[in-house]
């Protein structure tokens, strides 16, 4: 974002086309000079307030923080880490300087504890001034440019190792970007010391996920980009970093309309979503591309939202147990050989399956259905899996399944996260036995590390009276926000004789297509009794068959 008034348009224009959006990126031109903790007093002459009027009106904020500062007597920063001696340099001592987009600029050795913690006061000292509400740690690899000093830092420059000093080319490198993170995070919490710190970086190492989130790097707007940002997401994750992904609509290039709608659609379902382009490439905000593409955005920028307590579930559970947030399929099946070479699709958490469309001009998508009983998202008809399917893709539609037996809880759409102030929750249910877990705190605070969380523990299963139903056992002291619970339940062949919740008759209920619709207090177990039986039409006899 280069202005403050480019901030404040951009905030209205989304507010103004209803399309959900949670917080905006401030790149190196909100610094002066390119000089990191500064911001440049003409384009950001009310920075603090512009801060606070983002976060009233429901945007957070993400600025930009380089490790390199410039050479430069009248920068305050650059003085004082001189000054501390925190600089990497030669062998002899010799500090090691090099061109960055400041120009001639140092590098903190953040591998020594006493130079992060100085990083860290600096963090903490611009969040004082203005309120960021996260930083996004770029160039960390570190990048260095032609033209002053080496191309790369070379080799055999030294760094302080907390005591056991290595060379870059023994580790300093490699670490460089995670012990940055180290240090970023670490001044996030001393300015907000009861909030969670929201940190994004480029560059990392083994153990960079403990202080914060990666992307994958500066893609191009390609369709061979679009499908690559599935597998680097993929291995990202079974390398133990969860919460990453791509530059969505491509970092450098163009997209077309078409190629965006797709990576809006692809994105929706990543663990990290965000929309980034380079300067100097056109604008891609969703309405940039006509109201076709913006409905389309619109619309799975929305399903993410409402999908939000799922996926909110499923980064808890890959914060606890290691499983990835986005998963290849054979993670979920390693015994079929089908699977272990299927790029081009992949699990959200163990319930979600989603086959993003990658070529152009698609309007239908092959895809081999990992083996059991699914759902189609969009259309809602039962398919039984272990084969090859095709099913419709037009431009508007990202084919998505979901396991028969599993609860997916969503949210009312919001624009922002927090604005509906969890007023109620629907909990999908696609008929079927299964089992299927539910995370849930305050979303904010640091209360879960207290203890103040709860896991709901949703079963569903046919009972041999021919009732179907679902109990929810919950354990923990967190105390959700909704009072109302509304229940679809997918995939009842015809209209139930009689609903029933913690044995009373249900209070309001629907029937119409095939799908349950139930609205109550959070209960304990939920039964439906038929009105008829039909084993050739119930769903019971078909998710029942057993997997080929």
């Amino acid at each position: 974002m280069t202005s403050d008034s480019e901030i404040r348009a951009l905030m209205q224009e989304f507010r103004q086309r209803r399309i959900p959006c949670d917080a905006l990126y401030f790149d190196i031109d909100y610094m002066e000079g390119y000089r990191p903790f500064t911001w440049d007093p003409e384009r950001f002459s009310d920075l603090p307030q512009l801060l606070q009027e983002m976060q009233r009106k429901g945007f957070r904020s993400v600025a930009i923080l380089d490790p390199a500062l410039k050479v430069d007597a009248n920068y305050a920063a650059y003085q004082d880490g001189k000054a501390q001696g925190v600089f990497l340099s030669y062998p002899d001592g010799t500090p090691f300087e090099a061109a960055v987009w400041a120009g001639a600029s140092r590098l903190p050795d953040f591998s020594a504890q006493p130079v992060r913690d100085w990083w860290a006061e600096k963090v903490a000292a611009l969040l004082a001034r203005a309120p960021f509400d996260g930083l996004w740690n770029d160039m960390n690899e570190p990048t260095v440019f032609a033209g002053h000093g080496p191309g790369n830092p070379p080799d055999y420059l030294m760094h302080a190792g907390d005591g056991n000093p290595l060379s870059h080319v023994a580790g300093g490198h490699n670490t460089y970007g995670l012990q940055m993170m180290r240090a970023t995070r670490a001044g996030l919490e001393r300015a907000y010391p009861q909030k969670r710190p929201y940190t994004l970086t480029r560059a990392g190492y083994a153990g960079v996920q403990r202080y914060g989130s990666t992307w994958t790097g500066d893609n191009l707007a390609t369709w061979d980009h679009l499908r690559l940002a599935i597998s680097m997401t993929m291995h990202s994750g079974l390398s133990g970093m969860p919460f990453t992904g791509p530059d969505l609509g491509g970092h450098g290039g163009a997209p077309d309309g078409e190629q965006f709608a797709r990576w809006m659609q692809l994105g929706s379902m990543m663990p990290y979503f965000r929309n980034h382009t380079v300067k100097g490439t056109p604008a891609q905000e969703p309405w940039q591309f006509g109201p076709q593409i913006e409905a389309i955005a619109r619309r799975y920028i929305e399903l993410r939202y409402r999908l939000l307590p799922y996926f909110y579930s499923v980064m808890a559970m890959a914060h606890q147990t290691g499983a990835p947030f986005l998963r290849p399929a054979f993670f979920e099946d390693r015994s079929d050989p089908e699977l272990r070479n299927q790029d081009d699709a992949f699990f959200i958490g163990d319930s979600l399956f989603v086959a993003p469309v990658l070529e152009p001009g698609a309007t239908e998508r092959t895809v081999y259905l990992p083996r059991g009983a699914w759902y189609d998202f969009w259309a809602n008809r039962l398919i039984d899996g272990a084969r090859h399917i095709t099913v419709p893709a037009p431009l508007e539609a990202m084919p998505m399944f979901v396991r028969a037996g599993r609860v997916l809880p969503m949210f009312p759409v919001q624009q922002f996260v927090g604005e509906d102030a969890g007023r109620e929750l629907t909990l999908r249910l696609y008929a079927g036995p299964g089992e299927t877990t539910v995370y849930e705190d305050a979303g904010e605070g640091l209360g879960y590390q207290q203890g103040d969380y709860r896991f709901s523990y949703f079963t569903a299963r046919f009972f041999p009276n021919g009732q179907y139903g679902v109990d929810w056992r919950t354990a923990g002291a967190f105390k959700p926000t909704y009072q109302s619970v509304r229940v679809e339940i997918l995939g009842i062949p015809m209209e139930p004789g009689e609903i029933t919740v913690d044995r009373n008759p249900a209070p309001l209920w629907f029937y119409e297509n095939s799908v349950v619709e139930v609205v109550t207090p959070p209960f304990k177990e939920l039964r439906i009794t038929r009105r008829s039986y039909d084993s050739s039409l119930s769903a019971e006899t078909v998710v029942r068959r057993p997997p080929r």
